[in-house]
């Protein structure tokens, strides 16, 4: 009986603290408009998204339902923001009453002009969505050509390659009009074929229609690239790349300027270790073995090889700890530079300069704001990036990148407090093992939605090789340098960067041998794991988030100084 008393008093405490600091939060998330306007954007598109998507018909019941969305959020709103209003009575008593009134209704009616011009964009989206259908659903199955130009560089395949193109105009020699698809067209052709960014190229086939795998929603995944249609390459001819390029010119150059690099590092190296330096530093996708590649994704290090945000995050985390003795604010502009010299280094891949741009607004709020400023930078930025492009949520190196982000500004202070109290204070856990460990919890919803497999070895795998990939990524960089300048000293630092990736084949293989501890899960399930994992994350971090970091918030420190005296 006892025992039972004591796991239900717990229980009770649980439940109180956790009510008291989710409160604290979301008075936080209202006193700060700018996180509330954002969250309420990114949300309602969401839902109106949602919603619209599952509809056969996007005119009188597209209307019919964007109305009831948004009469159910003007009800919500109009109910939290009563909640939260003095007592009517009151009003006439006090100016201060009348003007926290005019206020509170104020901020109301902006949050309702936000949410319906969020469910507006959605609705504008799913009806670009089916006009895109409609128009590739004109398109015959008969040999046809068109001519466009290479918009990003090939994805490689054992059997074939892939690359996304533009169409320059519309018209065919069979007669198929492309002038209403405004979508790219991802080509299949051989894998012999060169291609390059910018080129233009006469393609010979036939277009088809996506299809989705048994496990995968590969229509989805086309469509945040805005392409609707593929087109089977029977023949390709491709214009001299000494010729007129199309797109963007930088770009262009920085493209060819990494894959001259890549040559270069293919002459030292030998594989896997020359596919996982470029795949690490460039973001380049290159082909392993079938039992490396699985290897690797059982591991749960996937990311690493496909430079993306994750990366960007680690290199900030590298990058603070090795200018550690400066002060904060140099440190974040040296972090700035570093990691805009890695997208350049990239050739400006769109997953890395997403990463980019996210970083690095949040290290200018907290170089220029307060310290709670990051917590209004990372919403208001992903936001902005809705406005600019509207796949960039089903963006997985977007969803990578951001969960990085979280990790490292929520989940560390909770493992450094933990570390702190059982361990001390330990510099290798602090600057190595705590920031992985942040990085891959966090990212671990997105990674197991994506890739339909549960690993018990993700975690430790990544704390054990991200250490040393943060090394890899500045031996490899000072390599590829000196190469060029100093070609004696790089074979020095290229024999550095051999030894770091052969332990990470090291690692990545021993897993593989073990054949234990990998699991894969049926679509369905594993967003439903993920979603609860997701959860449950959330849960931890209301729970145990050092509110004593946050110094400017009423909300906050109120509910601190509650959980304090309750909880000591």
């Amino acid at each position: 009986m006892l025992s039972a008393y004591r796991l239900f008093h717990a229980f009770k405490a649980f439940i109180l603290k956790l009510a008291i600091r989710s409160y604290a939060l979301y008075s936080y998330v209202l006193d700060y408009k700018l996180i509330l306007y954002s969250l309420l954007f990114l949300f309602s598109y969401l839902v109106g998204l949602l919603v619209l998507r599952n509809v056969t018909h996007l005119h009188t019941m597209g209307v019919l339902l964007l109305v009831s969305v948004i009469s159910f959020l003007i009800f919500l709103f109009v109910f939290v923001g009563l909640l939260k209003m003095p007592n009517l009575s009151m009003l006439s008593k006090s100016k201060m009453w009348s003007r926290e009134f005019v206020y509170k209704i104020r901020g109301i009616g902006f949050a309702l002009i936000v949410s319906i011009l969020a469910i507006v964009y959605a609705f504008l989206t799913c009806r670009y969505e089916r006009e895109q259908d409609e128009a590739v659903g004109g398109f015959t199955l008969s040999n046809t050509d068109f001519v466009g130009f290479v918009l990003s560089e090939p994805s490689e395949g054992h059997i074939l390659q892939s690359v996304e193109t533009r169409a320059l105009w519309g018209g065919t020699r069979n007669g198929t009009n492309l002038d209403k698809y405004e979508g790219n067209i991802l080509v299949r052709s051989s894998p012999f074929q060169i291609f390059s960014i910018g080129q233009r190229c006469f393609f010979y086939g036939s277009f088809v229609e996506p299809k989705n795998f048994s496990d995968f929603d590969y229509k989805k995944y086309l469509r945040g690239k805005s392409i609707y249609i593929i087109f089977e390459a029977i023949s390709v001819e491709c214009d001299s790349v000494s010729d007129a390029r199309y797109g963007f010119v930088v770009r262009n150059f920085l493209v060819d300027l990494k894959y001259y690099l890549i040559s270069k590092v293919d002459t030292v190296l030998f594989e896997p270790q020359s596919s996982l330096l470029v795949g690490i530093l460039f973001g380049q996708e290159r082909l392993f073995s079938k039992s490396f590649e699985k290897a690797v994704r059982d591991s749960g290090v996937s990311h690493i090889v496909a430079a993306s945000g994750y990366n960007v995050s680690i290199l900030i985390v590298f990058s603070n700890r090795t200018f550690s003795f400066l002060e904060r604010k140099s440190k974040n502009i040296i972090g700035l530079v570093v990691i805009w010299m890695f997208a350049m280094l990239s050739g400006l891949s769109a997953s890395i300069v997403r990463a980019c741009i996210m970083t690095s607004v949040s290290l200018v709020a907290v170089l220029f704001g307060r310290s709670n400023s990051i917590h209004i930078a990372i919403p208001f930025t992903v936001a902005t990036f809705l406005i600019f492009d509207r796949y960039i949520l089903e963006s997985v190196g977007l969803q990578l990148s951001l969960l990085a982000t979280l990790g490292l500004v929520y989940l560390l202070p909770v493992f450094e407090n933990v570390a702190n109290s059982c361990f001390g204070k330990s510099d290798f856990l602090k600057g190595y093992v705590l920031p992985t460990m942040s990085c891959t919890i966090a990212t671990m919803p997105v990674t197991l939605s994506v890739f339909n497999s549960f690993s018990v070895w993700s975690v430790l795998a990544n704390t054990l090789i991200l250490p040393v990939i943060e090394g890899t990524m500045l031996w490899g960089v000072l390599a590829i340098i000196s190469q060029q300048l100093l070609p004696q000293l790089s074979y020095f630092f290229f024999s550095i960067v051999n030894i770091q990736l052969k332990y990470f084949q090291w690692v990545v293989e021993y897993v593989g041998r073990v054949n234990w501890g990998v699991w894969s899960i049926d679509p369905l399930y594993s967003r439903i794991l993920s979603i609860l994992l997701g959860l449950v994350i959330l849960v931890f971090v209301i729970y145990f988030y050092p509110l004593e970091n946050e110094k400017y918030n009423y909300y906050i420190k109120s509910a601190a100084l509650v959980c304090k005296r309750k909880f000591p």
